[in-house]
C-alpha cells in the first residue's frame, strides 16, 4: 500500500474515533458514510430530518442536500470560514452548525427546524415546483454571503434581485421567528420570495413575501403582480383550512423600491389589485427605505441584547395588523393620531410608522433582562450594569429626555434620530419607556416625561 494512501486511510479512521466518542456524549453514533459525509443517528432527531458529519473541508456542507431527500439536513462540521446563521431557515432545509456547539442540537429545536423545512417544502410542491437543485443553494448562498443590508436601497433600484432578497431576509430574520427563503432557489416558478412565520397564542401565523427590485426608485404596480399574489394567498388559506385551529393566514407583505401617493392610490383602485382585495386579500407594502431604517435601528443594539429584550408577536403584530402594542386605556382618536391606516386591505408602511412597529418590539416588561443585568453586575460590578436591561434607543431616549427642564418632542427626536411621531408613541406606550430610578431620570427626565404625556392626551 502507498505511504500517503496508508496515512490518509489513519486520518480518517483517528477522526471517527474522535467523533465517535464526542457523539457518545449526546447519545447520538455513526451510523454510515456517504460520500464525503458521515450519517448520525440515534439521540433525539426527529422525523423528517438527517443529520450528518463533513468529513472534507473543501465540499461545500449543502452538498448534503443530494444524499437526503428528509425536510431537513443537519449538517455538522469545523469550518471555520462558514457562516452557520447565513444558512439558518433557507428553504433548501440545510442547517449548519461547528462540531463544537453540537450541544445546541437538541429535539426541541431540530422539530422546530423540520416545521420550517416541511412548511417551505409543501409551498413548492403545491405549485409543481421540482425542488432545488445542488446549483440552486449554491447561488442562495452565495448571494447571501454577497448581500450587505447596508446597500438595500442599491438592490431595490438597480434590478439586483438576488441581493435584494437576501438582504431583506438578513434585515427581517432578527425581528420576526421565522424567515424562509424560497425565490431565488425557485426562480421563474410560481413561489414567492419567501415564507414568514410568527408564533402568537400558541397558534402558526403565516405571510407570504415578495421582494421587486426595478431599475429606478419608484415601484409601478404592474398587473401581474397583482395577480402573482392572489395565487400566493391560496396556499395560505389551503393551510388555514386543513388545520384552522393550528394557522392564521396574514397576507402578503411586499418589498419594494419607493412608492409614489398618487400612483399608490390610482393603481391599487382598479383591475388586478381590487380582485386582490375582493378575493381576501391584505398587503403591506414596505419599501427599501423603510428596510434600510429597520436596519439602522437594530444594527445600533448588541446582537445579543437585541435577541434578549425584543418582542417578535409585537413587532409582528404591527407589521400585518398595523396595530401598535402597548396603548392600552388610550381613545381609539388618540391611537389613530399614530397609527391612522387600520382598516385598508392595502397599505403603504411609512418610516413614522416603522419605526413605532419597531420600537414596539421593546415595549414590554423587562424582568428577565433585569435579572440578567444584575447577575452581571454581582460578578462584576464594572460591567455595563443596570444599562443591559435597556436597548441603547432607550437608553438615548432618557438622556434626551433630561438634557433640561423644557425640552420638547422636536428635540428628542433631533437628539435620538427617530421621528416625532416614535417619540410620542415611546411617551404613550403604558410606562415601557418610562425613566425609572434617579441615574435614568436625572433631575428632569420624569418631570419631563409627565409633562408631555399630560400635553398629548389633552
Amino acid at each position: 500500500m502507498p505511504m500517503a494512501e496508508s496515512s490518509s486511510r489513519r486520518a480518517d479512521i483517528d477522526v471517527k474515533l474522535l467523533l465517535s466518542d464526542v457523539l457518545a456524549s449526546y447519545d447520538l453514533e455513526i451510523s454510515e458514510e456517504k460520500d464525503d459525509f458521515l450519517i448520525i443517528t440515534g439521540g433525539g432527531i426527529p422525523e423528517g430530518c438527517t443529520v450528518f458529519f463533513l468529513m472534507k473541508n473543501e465540499v461545500p456542507p449543502y452538498a448534503a442536500r443530494a444524499l437526503s431527500t428528509e425536510p431537513l439536513c443537519v449538517v455538522i462540521h469545523v469550518r471555520n470560514d462558514w457562516s452557520d446563521a447565513e444558512t439558518a431557515d433557507l428553504t433548501a432545509g440545510i442547517f449548519t452548525l461547528r462540531l463544537k456547539d453540537i450541544g445546541e442540537l437538541d429535539r426541541e429545536t431540530l422539530e422546530e427546524r423540520v416545521m420550517t423545512a416541511s412548511l417551505a417544502r409543501r409551498f413548492a410542491d403545491s405549485s409543481g415546483s421540482i425542488g432545488p437543485s445542488i446549483t440552486d443553494i449554491a447561488h442562495l448562498v452565495d448571494s447571501f454571503e454577497r448581500a450587505d443590508p447596508d446597500k438595500i436601497v442599491e438592490y431595490a433600484t438597480t434590478e439586483e434581485d438576488s441581493l435584494f432578497e437576501a438582504a431583506t431576509a438578513k434585515i427581517i430574520r432578527p425581528l420576526v421567528d421565522h424567515v424562509i427563503v424560497l425565490g431565488d432557489q425557485y426562480r421563474g416558478k410560481s413561489v414567492p420570495d419567501g415564507i414568514l412565520l410568527q408564533t402568537v397564542s400558541n397558534k402558526k401565523e403565516i405571510a407570504c413575501y415578495d421582494c421587486k427590485s426595478k431599475k429606478g426608485d419608484d415601484y409601478d404596480f404592474p398587473p401581474e403582480d397583482a395577480d402573482k399574489q392572489s395565487r400566493y394567498l391560496q396556499f395560505e388559506n389551503f393551510l388555514f383550512e386543513e388545520d384552522p385551529a393550528s394557522w392564521v393566514k396574514r397576507g402578503i407583505v411586499l418589498f419594494t423600491p419607493t412608492i409614489a401617493p398618487d400612483r399608490f392610490l390610482s393603481k391599487t383602485a382598479r383591475g388586478p389589485w381590487t380582485s386582490f382585495v375582493s378575493n381576501g386579500g391584505r398587503m403591506t407594502f414596505v419599501t427599501a427605505h423603510v428596510l434600510a431604517r429597520w436596519h439602522a435601528l437594530t444594527k445600533q443594539e448588541p446582537k445579543d441584547k437585541f435577541e434578549l429584550l425584543f418582542d417578535h408577536a409585537k413587532f409582528w403584530q404591527g407589521l400585518v395588523l398595523r396595530k401598535l402594542a402597548s396603548l392600552n386605556g388610550l381613545s381609539p382618536a388618540l391611537q389613530r393620531t399614530l397609527m391612522p391606516d387600520i382598516t385598508s386591505p392595502i397599505h403603504v408602511l411609512t418610516i413614522e410608522e416603522a419605526e413605532m412597529i419597531w420600537l414596539s418590539g421593546f415595549a414590554r416588561e423587562q424582568k428577565l433582562a433585569a435579572m440578567i443585568s444584575k447577575g452581571l453586575k454581582e460578578i462584576d460590578p464594572t460591567v455595563i450594569g443596570e444599562k443591559v436591561a435597556r436597548p441603547v434607543v432607550t437608553v438615548s431616549f432618557f438622556e434626551a429626555l433630561r438634557k433640561n427642564s423644557k425640552v420638547t418632542i422636536d428635540q428628542i427626536a433631533h437628539a435620538t434620530s427617530l421621528t416625532p411621531h416614535a417619540v410620542k408613541y415611546m411617551i404613550l406606550a403604558d410606562d415601557y419607556f418610562y425613566p425609572n430610578g434617579l441615574a435614568e431620570q436625572g433631575t428632569y427626565g420624569a418631570r419631563n416625561y409627565g409633562r408631555i404625556r399630560e400635553e398629548l392626551l389633552r
